[in-house]
């Protein structure tokens, strides 16, 4: 009977890893589909207002809410495991606190922060508004990723994949908000999840206070501050110096080249949602092997569905955009090449998180986030967006090596097998710049793939046998 609950339970990993990645591929398919209808619904200069939104939404976030809804916490539900619900409830209270405190120091220079990002003072306090949101449905999906509530992140995502691009479409056409009208769609999706989640919270548990609870919260996420400002900035530094520098319409084709080339990190924040709790239970244990082992597993599927994904870009690049996009392609490669590393960055961070050495943990995102600021900053004025680009995988790689070295010095022991999964990554590099030079034909792109499908599969079927019996 042990035996059956055992296999039975063990198994819960795997199929949280098939809802996450489902339900992500599926928001990220109709991200996809929605791109070609809003690049024809709007100019590139119109198409460029929402990227410039969410690129200093993501960035305010962190500062705003102090990233209290980022790592803390999975670790905090794991401390506090024998009262979760009150750890939760105390989280929101602590956000609304942050928030309401941050909030009013910046509304007061509205105008500036308004100008500053191209925006206006109407959209910047939108972009409050929404960054209280996400924060309530970040709390609650944590909390759900946490215990295994895998359906209900799965149906979030779905929800939210629909709700969002409909609305933009109702708002763009129907009440010729034009760009803008994407963003107030974000914002009244961000509403319709978010309140219930926070109703949800309070229900089960009314207590907003406990000092045990805040203090760890804000000890564990203050030094945590600059990893995560110092991440944002790796991704989003591009389209803040495009947007500055070269205007909307090169920050619209710089945001087309990330929705290709980006594609797979549906794959990589599903496995990531399933992995993260179950790697830092493997912590825990010390059980260093059998995490190395399936990350080994997902750095070579990863390095072959990157491949996969870049062998139909060409064809995936007509489809989603007009011809005025097309020489985003340029700019979807390394893009791409930048998934794999940022992922096993964000496994080696997972479980540095079971350490509680939040400053250590920063370190190496702000070191990759200042070389890709000088980088950008230099070299911006000189170049365009398909340059921008190159910095992201430079980036991540630099953050991924010197998150290993950090594990090591912590735990003593290495997060990954490095040689190895340096030795795939290579390959993939190598192997991507062949796809490039044969971009313009179909026939040599499909022999070049063909060889790795069958690798790809097994690897995928070897990954999910080992999650589930782990």
């Amino acid at each position: 009977m042990d035996g059956v609950k055992r296999r039975t339970g063990l198994r819960i990993p795997a199929k949280a890893s098939i809802w996450y990645i489902a339900s992500s591929a599926f928001a990220r398919s109709v991200s996809v589909v929605g791109t070609p209808i809003f690049t024809r619904l709007l100019s590139a200069r119109e198409y460029g207002i929402f990227p410039q939104y969410a690129t200093f939404l993501s960035l305010l976030s962190a500062v705003v809410t102090l990233e209290v809804a980022g790592g803390a916490i999975l670790r905090g539900l794991q401390k506090f495991g024998n009262k979760k619900e009150e750890f939760t409830s105390c989280a929101v209270g602590l956000i609304f606190v942050i928030w309401a405190v941050i909030s009013l120091l910046l509304f007061t220079f509205s105008a500036i922060f308004g100008e500053f990002t191209g925006l206006g003072n109407r959209i910047f306090s939108v972009m409050l508004v929404h960054i209280l949101l996400n924060a309530i449905i970040s709390v609650y999906t944590a909390e759900a990723r946490f215990s295994y509530k895998y359906k209900a992140v799965a149906i979030t995502n779905i929800a939210v994949a629909l709700l969002t691009p409909a609305l933009s479409v109702l708002l763009i056409a129907g009440l010729s908000l034009g760009g803008e009208g994407r963003i107030y769609a974000s914002l009244l999706s961000a509403v319709a999840v978010a309140l219930p989640f926070l109703f949800i919270i309070f229900r089960r548990s009314h207590r907003i206070y406990d000092g045990e609870i805040w203090r760890f919260l804000l000890k564990f996420s203050l030094p945590l501050l600059p990893h995560y400002l110092s991440a944002l900035v790796i991704i989003r530094i591009g389209e803040v110096a495009l947007s500055r520098l070269h205007g909307s319409e090169a920050l619209a084709k710089y945001s087309v080249a990330m929705s290709v080339g980006l594609s797979l990190s549906v794959i990589t924040n599903g496995l990531l949602s399933a992995l993260s709790p179950w790697i830092l239970r493997r912590v825990r244990a010390g059980e260093f092997d059998r995490s190395r082992s399936v990350l080994l597993l997902a750095t070579r599927g990863l390095s072959l569905l990157t491949l996969a994904i870049l062998a139909i870009v060409p064809e995936t690049v007509r489809i989603v955009a007009p011809a005025e996009y097309r020489d985003c392609l340029f700019a979807v490669y390394p893009l791409a090449l930048s998934v794999l590393p940022s992922f096993l960055s964000s496994a080696v961070v997972a479980g540095e998180m079971y350490f509680e050495r939040s400053g250590m943990t920063s370190l190496p995102t702000v070191a990759a986030a200042a070389v890709t600021v000088i980088l950008t900053l230099a070299l911006s004025p000189f170049t365009d967006y398909r340059a921008v680009a190159i910095f992201v995988p430079v980036a991540y790689v630099i953050t991924c090596a010197l998150n290993c070295l950090v594990f090591k010095k912590i735990s003593g022991e290495t997060p990954i097998f490095i040689r190895r999964s340096a030795f795939y990554y290579a390959l993939t590099v190598l192997y991507a710049f062949l796809l490039f030079a044969f971009r313009g034909s179909v026939a040599m792109r499909a022999i070049l793939i063909l060889p790795l499908i069958f690798p790809l599969f097994h690897t995928a079927r070897r990954l999910y046998s080992i999650i589930k019996e782990e």
